[in-house]
């Protein structure tokens, strides 16, 4: 006898076999014993969760020959259920809708349709993909549908009822397939292994289920593909590795990384991933579900339990890590990995865009960032100029790294061509004119000429400033807020070298001896803006040193 796939070998015979679908099963049952037979129906569903199996389970209750009417529990033992099985039954016509969607052989089926069955109660039509008929073919089809012949049942399957049209859906009765639990894929792979002898690590089969993504039949194939390995000895690294699954652990590290916001570790587990051949999609996918998984667990171990089906261990252990996670940030980074996903369709890769936003996420002043080392240029006639703009960035030779200050001000550069320039001479605060205090009100009023300065001189500077409130002055100390969600340009701006460029502005404009001190603040208060004829005035009392008399 020729080798029969776990997949069709163990496929569903009757109503008891069927699992994952048992409300289905209890209202085709009782439609049954009612006597209330639809006379089309409409299975839909992801691929591979029994549409097609229950079809024909359909198909034998309704023409068993052991029962003198429809039963719920057909025999399996007539002639009409062993040939409905064995997909030979004269009276029951299964037809591929991806195939047979042209309007001429929906017309051959409406002529067949006037015939009687040949020996059992009822002509059954199975059309597996429905949604892939023709809409011409749609409309043959209707008015066989709308009234058919009382010997004629129609069962349609499809995995995407939205293309099936409205007109057909009406006069059908739906039921809705979902996706298995990996508890009962598990459950059935156990009943396989036991009939066929194979003895199996309950972890290899949580590791298929989950490979199988709901899908029995898809779990059913993994199986029966590495069984004859389990057979010889395969551990679980072993199968792990070849379902391209990433251990559970390796994602677990990576979310326990992100939250304490590690971003060597982070990438250095995301290189591991791509050096060890596994899918970075996939590997990505099961970390935004992890942090899902740890959203629920800080909404409460409760629902965690109830939603997700995890191991006491990896429950355990995210239930510890949603104890410190912030709320907020949790949701930042699926948004974020959501994002990276999307990007990767424009690169045609994700390890770019996931980086990157681990990078984002991750990110800390405190912890030095190392960036790749800049290669010195090898050609002897790279310009004496381009060297030393490198150098004077904080590109030197070979080794040196790259900061984030060096990056700001490499930036700056480029709205001059990339030429140097010669520093302007530092103000030094002893060689200003007075030393007495200011109010902010003298701030606010040349705060913008202050901004429009900076801008001609350092772009990111003044764009990071613009995100600013002045938020009043304390003695000779004019201090500045910034969001908490801009604590970048608060810390790019905290660097030595800005800090003194901005009060060197400052000092100059109001020609006092002042500093300037960044700080975090919850909302930027919105302040109304002076009408331009208002600046005017302000600028020209400013310029001739003046007041407004009133």
């Amino acid at each position: 006898m020729s080798y029969l796939a776990f997949a069709r070998k163990y496929r569903p015979g009757d109503f008891s076999e069927v699992i994952g679908q048992e409300n289905i099963v209890k209202r085709l049952r009782e439609s049954i014993v009612s006597g209330r037979i639809h006379h089309a129906f409409l299975f839909s569903g992801p691929r591979g969760v029994g549409k097609t199996s229950l079809a024909r389970i359909l198909a034998k209750a309704l023409n068993c020959l052991k029962f003198d009417k429809p039963t719920s529990a057909p025999c399996l033992e007539c002639v009409s259920c062993k040939e409905i099985q064995q997909g030979s039954s004269l009276d029951v016509i299964e037809i591929d809708g991806a195939s047979n969607r042209g309007i001429d052989e929906i017309r051959q089926l409406r002529e067949n349709v006037k015939f009687a069955p040949s020996y059992t109660r009822f002509k059954v039509y199975i059309i597996d993909e429905v949604h892939q008929i023709t809409q011409d073919a749609f409309n043959a089809l209707l008015k066989t549908l709308e009234e058919p012949p009382a010997h004629v049942k129609f069962i349609f399957a499809t995995t995407n009822p939205n293309k099936v049209p409205v007109t057909i859906l009406s006069r059908c009765q739906r039921f809705n397939f979902g996706l298995l639990t990996e508890e009962r894929i598990i459950e059935k792979l156990k009943l396989i292994s036991k009939s066929e002898n194979i003895t199996v690590d309950e972890e290899i089969l949580k590791y298929v289920a989950k490979a199988s993504l709901g899908s029995v039949r898809d779990a059913e194939s993994i199986f029966d593909q590495i069984a004859p390995l389990i057979i010889e000895g395969m551990n679980l690294k072993e199968t792990i590795d070849i379902l391209g699954q990433v251990p559970e652990h390796q994602i677990i590290s990576f979310a326990g990384a992100l939250l304490s916001l590690k971003p060597k570790e982070s990438l250095e587990i995301i290189n591991r991933i791509v050096e060890e051949g596994y899918d970075l999609n996939n590997f990505l996918t099961s970390v935004i579900e992890c942090v899902r998984n740890i959203i629920l667990a800080k909404l409460g171990q409760r629902l965690l339990s109830q939603i997700t089906e995890l191991p006491p261990k990896i429950c355990e252990t995210i239930l510890k890590l949603s104890e410190s996670a912030d709320m907020s940030y949790l949701l930042r980074i699926i948004d974020v990995f959501l994002e990276a996903k999307r990007n990767s369709k424009f690169l045609n890769s994700l390890r770019i865009p996931f980086e990157v936003a681990v990078i984002k996420l991750t990110y800390k002043k405190e912890e030095e960032k190392q960036a790749l080392p800049y290669k010195e240029i090898e050609n002897d006639k790279a310009s004496s100029e381009t060297v030393q703009t490198r150098k004077e960035f904080g590109f030197q030779h070979k080794t040196a790294s790259l900061n984030l200050e060096n990056v700001s001000k490499f930036v700056d550069s480029l709205k001059t061509g990339f030429r140097h320039k010669p520093k302007e001479a530092h103000i030094k605060k002893e060689d200003v004119g007075e030393d007495k205090e200011f109010s902010i009100e003298e701030v606010e009023s040349i705060w913008q000429d202050v901004l429009e300065e900076i801008s001609k001189k350092k772009m990111s500077v003044a764009t990071y400033l613009n995100e600013a409130q002045l938020l009043g002055v304390e003695g000779r100390i004019i201090h500045v807020g910034f969001p908490k969600n801009l604590a970048f340009h608060k810390e790019s701006l905290d660097h030595t070298e800005y800090k003194q460029f901005v009060e060197e502005i400052l000092m100059r404009k109001l020609n006092r001896k002042l500093g300037v001190s960044y700080s975090l603040i919850d909302k930027i208060k919105e302040t109304p803006k002076k009408s331009s004829s208002q600046e005017t005035i302000t600028k020209i009392v400013n310029a001739f040193d003046g007041e407004v008399l009133t």
